[in-house]
């Protein structure tokens, strides 16, 4: 079939060639050389529509490979339907200075995860919580504002930069780095306002940006 297409290309525009030289067929030769450009960009179209959707199947079988790992999220078995909601990719996040001192690790550890290589922080609810203190120093956490924060810290170039921000319909449960480039967030969200939430998993690729986003279901 590309032969075929190839040389029935080749034969076109020689054939465009001597109609050029007859002055009166030239409106007749633009409109077949229009017409045979129309066809090859949609040629191209379909191809590149075909690449695209063969790359979200390949993400989307690894990233369920990852989300079915028992290593990673026990509590989800195959019983479940994973469905994937959208993917997007965020060209700018600013970076921004972030000074903090070991303090500020050791208060918030328990919504701090460290890549496996320690160059990357997920923080995911430091944002208006309220340290809070017992007589023995024990600290705990508790929620002062209704939204929550995600966000990307890198701790040598002292930067951060946020990644998400939910209202207080959705509540973030946990994260854990698959490796030292990609990241999953579990969290809730209540689409309907019924009390009958969503279980979300978002996967982010921290070197491009790359987001995917899974709602889990239950049979």
């Amino acid at each position: 079939m590309v032969v075929y297409w190839s040389n029935f290309k080749i034969r076109w525009f020689a054939t465009i060639k001597l109609i050029y030289k007859n002055q009166a067929m030239k409106k007749l030769a633009n409109l077949v050389f229009i017409i045979l450009l129309a066809a090859c960009n949609n040629g191209k179209d379909k191809t590149d529509t075909t690449d695209s959707l063969q790359t979200v199947r390949k993400i989307i079988a690894e990233d369920s490979s990852v989300i079915f790992n028992p290593t990673n999220l026990a509590w989800i078995s195959n019983r479940y339907d994973v469905n994937h909601e959208e993917n997007w990719k965020e060209p700018e996040m600013p970076f921004v200075h972030f000074g903090a001192n070991q303090d500020f690790y050791n208060d918030y550890k328990s919504v701090l995860y460290w890549s496996p290589d320690s160059s990357h922080v997920l923080d995911i609810g430091s944002y208006g919580s309220v340290i809070v203190k017992d007589k023995t120093g024990h600290i705990t956490l508790e929620a002062g504002e209704p939204d929550t924060e995600i966000a990307l810290i890198n701790p040598v170039k002292k930067e951060r930069t946020r990644l998400m921000f939910v209202g207080p319909s959705s509540e973030v449960l946990s994260a854990k780095w698959v490796d030292k480039t990609d990241a999953m967030i579990v969290g809730t969200f209540d689409k309907t306002g019924n009390g009958q939430k969503d279980t979300l998993i978002w996967m982010i690729r921290v070197d491009d940006m790359f987001f995917r986003l899974y709602n889990i279901k239950s049979e």
